[in-house]
């Protein structure tokens, strides 16, 4: 049986982040020249996975911005074509469905959120 999905608990406060996690989700904070989500991501498309749950939590609606079509405020035909052939592999890597924790229940909750999915 090959694994084609992948469960990201996204929900977490943060709190050891603070201040920069009150606007911030710290799953998009860069470590180098990419958020560490896309890492994370990136290596799970690499092993096989084609479709990414991030049961995620009010204020983390960025997580799944990052992996969207580039928001029309920006002109894409001005940038340079390496940057925008990143920008469409980003959202063309995977398929990506998100599921909100309304309330904190601890990690064991979370990803049984995302069973139902699977």
């Amino acid at each position: 049986m090959k694994v084609k999905h992948l469960i990201i608990p996204a929900a977490g406060l943060a709190t050891r982040f603070l201040p920069a996690s009150k606007t911030i989700p710290k799953e998009l904070f860069p470590v180098l020249n990419k958020p560490v989500i896309q890492y994370v991501i990136e290596e799970a498309v690499d092993s096989g996975i084609s479709e990414a749950i991030f049961i995620s939590a009010s204020g983390k609606g960025a997580i799944l911005d990052h992996f969207d079509k580039i928001n029309k405020k920006f002109n894409i035909e001005k940038l340079e074509n390496s940057i925008r052939n990143k920008i469409d592999n980003l959202e063309k890597m995977v398929d990506v469905v998100s599921i909100r924790q309304t309330e904190p229940r601890g990690l064991g909750h979370a990803v049984l959120m995302g069973t139902n999915l699977i």
